[in-house]
């Protein structure tokens, strides 16, 4: 139950955005829509408590924001910019914000991802034996974790749904008040508690979808290749290949 609790800010921001359907005409007036259909700038936010088994009682707040840079544009998908916060009792911090816009009649596709957390969490090793044979709690897996990642993405059209690009990609994790029994973990000492990684890279997409923000049909693939290196800053070197593909059928 706690966590269908902790599923409600999603459920909001899934919701929340202005469209033909019941739930957001309860919500939103006709000159809302209006508006929204226009492509000027819409704003909607929410304040609620919540609970989950990880962070117990903490306050959620967020704000969605949408947009064209080019109204009345039909072509255009909407450009779409949501901002959450979450604060603790027990001084749980978590942030993000997530922009996805689209720009000169969707020639240019600008996203941006940024993440912030400083919370309590658990930390049992590498490999399914650690997990099942060391117990959870404050003397063995309890510990301050923070994290920070920051990823922007540009993405040209060659031609029609196809797009090519470069990204960026920092990662900064720091552990802090581990216990003694992480202070003897192998993978601890070899690696730190101070994890920074920075890489570049380049990207591919195919993007027949009618809509970002809901499509009803089209097809979406995206391919990532990058590279992290220590003339970037990074702590390690390794490479990263993600795929993706998604189908969506009327």
């Amino acid at each position: 139950m706690f966590r269908i609790l902790s599923l409600i800010p999603l459920w909001l921001f899934c919701n929340i955005l202005p469209g033909n359907n019941e739930i957001t005409d309860f919500f939103k007036s006709s000159k809302r829509n209006d508006r929204f259909n226009a492509g000027a700038i819409v704003i909607s936010s929410f304040l609620l408590p919540f609970y989950s088994t990880e962070q117990g009682f903490y306050f959620s707040a967020g704000i969605l924001t949408s947009f064209k840079p080019k109204r009345n544009n039909p072509y255009l998908s909407h450009s779409i910019l949501p901002l959450k916060a979450d604060l603790g009792i027990n001084k749980t911090i978590m942030s993000s914000l997530l922009l996805n816009s689209y720009c000169l009649d969707d020639i240019i596709r600008f996203n941006l991802l940024f993440i912030y957390n400083n919370l309590n969490d658990h930390y049992w090793g590498v490999g399914m034996d650690r997990s099942l044979n060391v117990e959870k709690g404050s003397l063995t897996t309890a510990y301050r974790r923070k994290y920070f990642a920051i990823q922007p993405e540009l993405a040209v059209q060659v031609i029609k749904n196809i797009y090519a690009g470069i990204i960026y990609d920092y990662i900064h994790t720091v552990a802090t008040d581990i216990t003694d029994l992480m202070k003897e973990d192998e993978y601890i000492i070899k690696f730190g508690t101070d994890i920074r990684s920075t890489g570049l890279g380049a990207l591919f997409k195919f993007d027949s979808r009618s809509s970002f923000s809901s499509p009803a049909k089209g097809l979406f693939i995206k391919l990532n290749y990058k590279i992290y290196r220590e003339i970037f800053g990074s702590k390690y070197e390794f490479e990263i290949v993600q795929f993706d593909y998604r189908q969506d059928q009327p």
